[in-house]
């Protein structure tokens, strides 16, 4: 359809909205999917009028017309429209069928071996990393399990990134730019980061991004006071890095950044503590003290945080908590594996072959 204007030029007029409703919508394939923590999906887009706009509800990112899924089990719905206002929606959920843990110390010393589990309570041996290693970060992105860093059997930090679609087989796709132990991995704004973390040179402040393991970028601001054993979360467009040991005391901030070019202290833990632990299930977030404490506490916001139940058996050294199946799971640091649906109480549910300090666990769907 078009118009004549009054100087003379031809324009396309716009389409009436009975004229859109006759025309139809956009079809947008997969219009459903299932997919893993911290992975792709690309959409395709048939109908109407380009360019395309995508919106997100929910988690996660628009990379062009990909979804990156965000570290945390749940469900996006991506809407779609075109230039005449033409519409189509896909609804992506995220998560992992089996839980992974990988490395840790077992009486001292660093283990390479990699368990898994379908439900948390019995736990069965897989595989093993291609070495020993402790106190790396065990995280999913784009499809795969991957493992940064850590401590070797030897003590001495490394270097290398491996990956795995299964937990038995692992491949080396990379190094970190630097040597490095304490630290955590996530996605954030459809690229896996890290931050900080124990270095020959001392503690780091430095945060850095990827998309494929291999080439490493560095951000531009340096998170300060610098320091390792922190836990790390993205939600709502911001990553933040939460408490952690500083080179002269444990910290309780939390601060956040939306992309590395500066970090603001959006508010304060209400205990510092040595090796502590951090997860999310749904919107709630959960933090466990560490060395020396049975203390939790939870928060909404990541801002404000409340005191929750202590944990019912002893201290833990750097377990993993982990969200699976609508409860948060903190396994390590001992042989019992605890969950909670909200932090108000804790439960036994299971147990690993032997206590791992220093751990890390996913949700994953292997293939």
């Amino acid at each position: 359809m078009f118009a004549v204007a009054g100087c003379g030029r031809i324009e396309f007029a716009r389409l009436a909205a009975e004229d859109i409703d006759a025309a139809g919508g956009l079809d947008v394939a997969p219009a459903t999917s299932v997919i893993n923590l911290g992975s792709k999906q690309s959409l395709t887009v048939t109908g109407g009028v380009p360019p395309y706009r995508f919106s997100v509800t929910g988690q996660g990112t628009m990379v062009d017309a990909t979804f990156v899924a965000p570290g945390r089990a749940g469900q996006s719905i991506v809407d779609v429209a075109d230039v005449e206002g033409r519409t189509g929606r896909a609804t992506i959920e995220y998560r992992g069928d089996r839980l992974f843990l990988a490395g840790g110390f077992i009486g001292g010393i660093a283990s390479a071996s990699v368990l898994a589990s379908s439900d948390g309570v019995t736990w069965a041996a897989i595989g093993n990393l291609p070495a020993a290693r402790g106190n790396g970060a065990f995280t999913v992105y784009d499809d795969r399990m991957f493992y940064l860093g850590g401590l070797n059997a030897a003590n001495a930090s490394t270097t290398t990134v491996w990956t795995s679609t299964d937990g038995a087989a692992w491949t080396q796709v990379g190094a970190l730019p630097v040597a490095n132990t304490g630290f955590t991995a996530t996605v954030h704004a459809g690229e896996l980061w890290y931050v900080g973390g124990a270095t020959a040179q001392g503690n780091s402040g430095l945060a850095y991004h990827t998309v494929d393991g291999a080439t490493w970028t560095s951000a531009a601001a340096t998170l300060t006071p610098a320091r390792h054993e922190h836990d790390l979360i993205s939600r709502d467009g911001m990553l933040c890095a939460i408490g952690g040991h500083g080179d002269t005391a444990f910290l309780d901030d939390v601060q956040c950044t939306p992309d590395g070019s500066a970090w603001t202290t959006i508010g304060h833990v209400t205990f510092a503590a040595d090796f502590p632990a951090a997860g999310e299930v749904g919107d709630l977030a959960v933090r466990t003290c560490g060395t020396g404490c049975t203390a939790t506490e939870t928060s909404t916001d990541l801002a404000t945080w409340t005191p929750a139940a202590p944990l019912p058996d002893g201290e833990r050294e750097s377990p993993a908590l982990v969200g699976f199946g609508g409860r948060m799971l903190l396994i390590g640091g001992n042989t019992t594996v605890l969950e909670t649906t909200d932090g108000a109480g804790w439960t036994v549910i299971g147990s690993l072959p032997a206590a791992r300090l220093r751990t890390g666990a996913v949700q994953f769907t292997p293939h």
